[in-house]
């Protein structure tokens, strides 16, 4: 403040000296009176709770005008300066207001934004010690190629604690541990209020009990190990939630409240909804407020978010809290430095997803990765190339990336529009070719157009399909229910759906709408839906069911035919009218059945019989060992692929290109060339003429809807050193270049599969 303020007042009493003569005394005085006055305004201002660059600058501000002021008093010169101003003012009162109210204003505008300022600085200096409490290091990631917080297991969790434990410098500076998840839900209640984004938090109660945090709540809340001796005693879950949260339902304790939230099983994230008891409403205090000390957040025990979110002894954030001496940023630094080399020292590859694969047969060791979208780091990867000698001498590298692909078009024209390969059935609709199969339907506008297609899920299938009479719709019984698609819908999933109980076995359409048969246990059910499958009224059929059942069939024209199929024998039956409430009787023989053309297998010679269709606009499309094709007099004019394919092993997988790299690569290709699959041989494309338009997956998904032309360069077949990649051929479309596959699969520098 010496400084601060006494050069300011110095460099002015060394002008007045210049002017005229001042003794050593008054000198004295105009320098030190105001470092005095600044020393006390400082004093006062920090009393007051002024912290920061305005207390300087408020200090400073009492020093300068006590400087001002003093003036007058100590120099006779500026006395009479000061006399001559006020009698200008009573002289010129207009001009002199004018001025006095510009500088009230001008000061206004800057003690607000001072006070603004401070305002603000407390206000985020609250939220921050609010919401962190005594966290002062957090352990989390999160992989932006997901979306997803990444996961360890609690076993590296604790094996960390452990090496901190015994490590002599950092037992005695880090206090403690916590393990948890921590995961975003919605919220609904009974009264129909809800919020999309919640902060679900569950922490470790063993590691809660001893204390280096606060309770939930602060002092008058409770622990983690209460929430989880609740949940042991009681079947219900049981959550705690604060009190922003309980204002803004309305939530009340004891209240049911219905949570939504995502698990990943199976390689997919699926969306859960579980009704959680609420068992306490606390304030938004001590660990209350670890999501905001504004925001909603619910908390429960790490066992119960463990075993709703199914992700056993797995945690998603680590916390430590650090001794009062050594939690400022300077200190802080070297303790991240020595905990990331800890880190480093208890992670094994197969904590990180690393699997290694040794194949005796080959002499060979596959590097992949189980994380995220399986892709290994390029700074990885290149550190394997630089200490490849060293690690395994006399060793080469084979580097592989795969490009899953979403479209290829070729002559304009898409390619891989099939829900599956199987497809058994090819009808045309008003504008459109539909494919039926097992494992999915869907159309291609006028056959050339864009696509729409729905798959069903894992252990699910296709028991039946009809379309509407004009042809616009195409609706599938399948054993969740039924999915309708709609030629003037391609954007949506399905245009309208029926989630059933039991299992849908056959659909047929009538002039009113949809007839569909459901089957649960031992007897079957008769629906009758709108066109939109919002109205839906059914009936229980009074018909005595065979033991085992092979298969359902029902046909609707002027009466509904129902036929069942059993080990022995198959049932048929009638009923009286096109109606719900019409009874169903035994059909006899003579009567009556409605029997569908069976259309004759022809077409070209690689059509496999299973269906033809002929139309003068959409052109001839039959079914092939790997899809559908059209084909002319003479030739096939294109082809249709499935969007994905079963390869051996691997369960499901989209088509892909591959890309080589390193020294044993088998296959070279540069720049934009594509050397492609015996799959596509029939597209009859010409070398260095033809091209095809590639869109890749992951870059679609991410919403990068713009294409690559890839130039034909030819086919592979049988090529030395792809022997291990049999399995693939299913999917395997062909072979492109690093660049190019970087591009396609949105891969960074260096990165592989």
């Amino acid at each position: 403040m010496l400084l601060l303020v006494g050069i300011p007042s110095s460099i002015s009493t060394w002008q007045l000296r210049r002017a005229r003569k001042l003794s050593s005394l008054v000198q004295a005085a105009l320098i030190g009176a105001p470092v005095i006055d600044s020393i006390i305004g400082f004093w006062l201002f920090e009393l007051l709770g002024v912290s920061g660059l305005s207390l300087w600058v408020g200090a400073l501000c009492i020093g300068i005008i006590s400087h001002i002021l003093a003036q007058p008093l100590l120099v006779p010169q500026r006395l009479i300066m000061w006399r001559l101003a006020k009698e200008n003012i009573l002289r010129r009162k207009r001009q002199a207001a004018l001025l006095m109210a510009g500088l009230v204003i001008a000061s206004a505008i800057i003690s607000s934004s001072l006070v603004v300022g401070d305002s603000l600085d407390a206000t985020i200096t609250n939220e921050v010690e609010g919401s962190w409490g005594e966290t002062d290091v957090t352990l989390s990631g999160f992989d932006f190629s997901t979306g997803e917080r990444v996961v360890i297991s609690e076993n590296v969790a604790d094996g960390l604690w452990s090496e901190i434990s015994s490590d002599g410098s950092l037992s005695e500076i880090i206090d403690g541990q916590q393990q948890g998840i921590i995961s975003a839900v919605s919220i609904a209640v009974t009264s129909g209020k809800s919020l999309p984004a919640v902060t679900w938090a569950a922490m470790n109660s063993t590691i809660d009990s001893e204390a280096v945090w606060p309770k939930i709540g602060g002092e008058s809340g409770i622990r983690f190990i209460d929430i989880a001796e609740v949940n042991r005693l009681e079947g219900n879950p049981n959550i705690v939630i604060n009190k922003v949260l309980a204002d803004e339902l309305n939530i009340n304790q004891g209240d049911n409240v219905e949570v939504g939230y995502y698990v990943t099983e199976d390689n997919t994230r699926e969306r859960v909804e579980q009704t959680f008891s609420v068992f306490k409403v606390i304030n938004n205090a001590g660990m209350g407020s670890l999501a905001g000390t504004q925001s909603p957040a619910i908390f429960s025990d790490l066992l119960t978010a463990q075993l709703l979110q199914k992700m056993p002894n797995q945690v998603n954030t680590v916390y430590y809290a650090v001794g009062d001496k050594h939690d400022n940023e300077n200190a802080i630094q070297p303790i991240l430095t020595n905990l990331g080399e800890l880190l480093n020292n208890t992670l094994t590859a197969e904590d990180v997803g690393l699997n290694l694969e040794y194949q005796e047969a080959a002499n060979s060791v596959t590097l992949s990765s189980e994380q995220g979208i399986g892709r290994i780091a390029g700074e990885d990867v290149v550190a394997l190339r630089e200490n490849l000698s060293m690690l395994i001498p006399n060793t080469s590298m084979l580097e592989v990336l795969q490009v899953p692909l979403i479209e290829v078009d070729y002559d304009d024209e898409q390619i891989l529009t099939l829900a599956s390969g199987q497809v058994t059935d090819l009808l045309i609709g008003n504008r459109s070719l539909w494919h039926f199969a097992d494992g999915g339907f869907g159309y291609q506008i006028n056959g050339d157009g864009d696509a729409w297609l729905w798959q069903v899920d894992d252990n699910e299938r296709i028991n039946g399909f009809t379309m509407s009479e004009n042809g616009s719709f195409g609706a599938v019984a399948y054993t969740g229910g039924i999915v309708i698609g709609s030629e003037q819908d391609l954007d949506n999933q399905f245009w309208a759906e029926y989630e059933s109980s039991g299992e849908i076995e056959d659909i047929a359409f009538g002039p009113d709408g949809w007839w569909a048969i459901e089957s649960q246990i031992d007897e079957l059910t008769l629906h009758q839906f709108s066109l939109d499958l919002v109205k839906n009224e059914n009936k229980v059929l009074d018909i005595s069911l065979p033991s085992t059942i092979l298969s359902i069939e029902l046909i609707a024209e002027d009466k509904l035919y129902l036929s069942v199929e059993g080990l022995l024998n198959i049932n048929r039956y009638v009923s009286n009218n096109l109606s719900l409430q019409s009874g169903f009787s035994h059909w006899q023989d003579g009567e009556y059945w409605p029997v569908q053309a069976e259309i004759e297998p022809a077409g070209y010679q690689a059509c496999n019989g299973q269906s033809v269709v002929y139309s003068n606009h959409f052109g001839n499309w039959c079914t092939y060992d790997l899809g559908i094709l059209r084909f002319g007099p003479n030739a096939i004019e294109t082809i249709r692929l499935p969007v994905l394919s079963s390869a051996g092993g691997f369960g499901e997988l989209p088509q892909l290109f591959l890309s080589f790299g390193g020294g044993e690569s088998p296959v070279s290709v540069t720049d934009d060339r594509v050397i492609v699959s015996n799959r596509l041989k029939d597209l009859n494309m010409i070398q260095n003429s033809s091209g095809l338009w590639v869109k890749g997956l992951i870059p679609y998904a991410f919403g990068n809807d713009s294409a690559l032309r890839l130039s034909y360069d030819g086919e592979y077949s049988d090529l030395t050193g792809l022997e291990s990649l049999a399995e693939l051929d299913d999917v395997v479309l062909g072979f492109v270049s690093l660049d190019y596959a970087e591009q396609l699969s949105a891969a960074g520098p260096n990165e592989r599969s």
